[in-house]
């Protein structure tokens, strides 16, 4: 697609491409490579004037550099693009940034994330990751709590967004439900909040109903080979099981 926007000339088609060239390595889990694609389109994007996908690879680069786990680089990176909300308008954006910045502020373990998400709207997402907060500070019941609320709340089944736009409805929904279909077309978070509920039932004692739910999504209810989530859920699947020696058990592994 790339070399064709080449030879075509035409602006929007090559900002098109370099843009799923680097979703395409974030998914495979190239970050680097993705870093740098990302990093060429929106130099690309500069000369171009398109606003809204300046955004959406900002956006994108800073959920590279979550995954990379250099969480400063992150916030700083959404922490740009909510300066050009402001600048570009785009109030309606906001809201997205600002709650993938506490995000990586709780990973990072720097500012105030807990306060900046308790100002945002409660959807599923901001519900979840105020979850995470929560359980890296300890409190397991909170979280499991907060994250029941997320899943009663989770994105309805969904419908199919053409490659000329950019779904902004949640931080999942232009990158991953790009790439990945969930069978009850509720989108890629309403997966993860599933295995995040699981883990946290193990979390606060249940471990039968956590290894069920963590045992369903790893087999049958498994998305894709190419789910770039796949390793979190074997990990909260493993940090679940109880101890054992039998050799047959093998999950442990």
């Amino acid at each position: 697609a790339r070399d064709a926007a080449e030879q075509s000339g035409s602006s929007f088609e090559m900002i098109r491409a370099l843009t799923y060239e680097a979703l395409s390595h974030f998914i495979f889990g190239n970050l680097s490579k993705a870093i740098r694609q990302i990093d060429a389109a929106l130099a690309f994007i500069e000369r171009a004037t398109r606003r809204e996908w300046q955004m959406y690879l900002l956006f994108l680069k800073g959920r590279v550099q979550f995954e990379l786990g250099i969480y400063d680089q992150a916030t700083a990176t959404f922490q740009t693009a909510l300066s050009l909300c402001d600048i570009y308008s785009h109030k309606e954006r906001k809201k997205l940034f600002y709650a993938w910045m506490a995000r990586a502020q709780i990973y990072g373990s720097e500012g105030e994330p807990l306060k900046v998400l308790r100002n945002l709207v409660k959807d599923s997402e901001v519900l979840f990751f105020m979850s995470e907060a929560y359980l890296l500070a300890g409190d397991a019941e909170r979280a499991l709590n907060l994250l029941e609320s997320a899943f009663n709340t989770r994105p309805k089944p969904g419908t199919f967004h053409p490659g000329e736009t950019i779904p902004w409805e949640n931080g999942f929904a232009g990158i991953e439900d790009r790439a990945i279909p969930t069978p009850d077309g509720r989108g890629f978070l309403s997966h993860l909040l599933r295995a995040f509920r699981g883990y946290l039932f193990g979390c606060a004692g249940d471990r039968e109903a956590g290894m069920g739910e963590l045992s369903r999504i790893t087999r049958e209810d498994k998305l894709s080979e190419n789910d770039p989530n796949n390793h979190l859920y074997y990990l909260f699947y493993s940090l679940i099981l109880p101890p054992k020696t039998e050799p047959e058990n093998v999950d442990k592994l």
